[in-house]
């Protein structure tokens, strides 16, 4: 979980698109950089803009968390891939680590 919690430029818990395109080069082993293609989110392939879309809207499925419910996808501020439990010094609690298996499997 250390190259989610490290992408999260801003601190907010939530990843952004442009932070998104900075953890998918991390776990990718600098693939995207090798490509030329991590300048933006538009840069990436399709298939990894799709994977962040699936993955932003996990919250959907988490309607019992203070930051799931019905339209949490809806490209603000507050939505992208949750970062809480990813960092060095957190331990997830089970809702985070179910949720953080599942973004890090699909990245994986």
């Amino acid at each position: 979980t250390g190259p989610l919690s490290a992408s999260d430029a801003d601190g907010n818990g939530v990843l952004s698109q442009d932070e998104f395109v900075v953890f998918t080069d991390l776990v990718s082993g600098g693939w995207l950089s090798d490509m030329g293609v991590a300048d933006s989110f538009q840069d990436m392939p399709l298939v990894l803009q799709e994977a962040n879309v699936v993955l932003t809207c996990l919250c959907e499925l988490y309607s019992t968390e203070p930051w799931g419910q019905p339209g949490c996808c809806d490209n603000t501020a507050t939505s992208g891939i949750r970062t809480n439990g990813s960092g060095p010094d957190e331990k997830p609690d089970t809702v985070q680590l179910e949720y953080l298996t599942y973004v890090c499997g699909t990245m994986s």
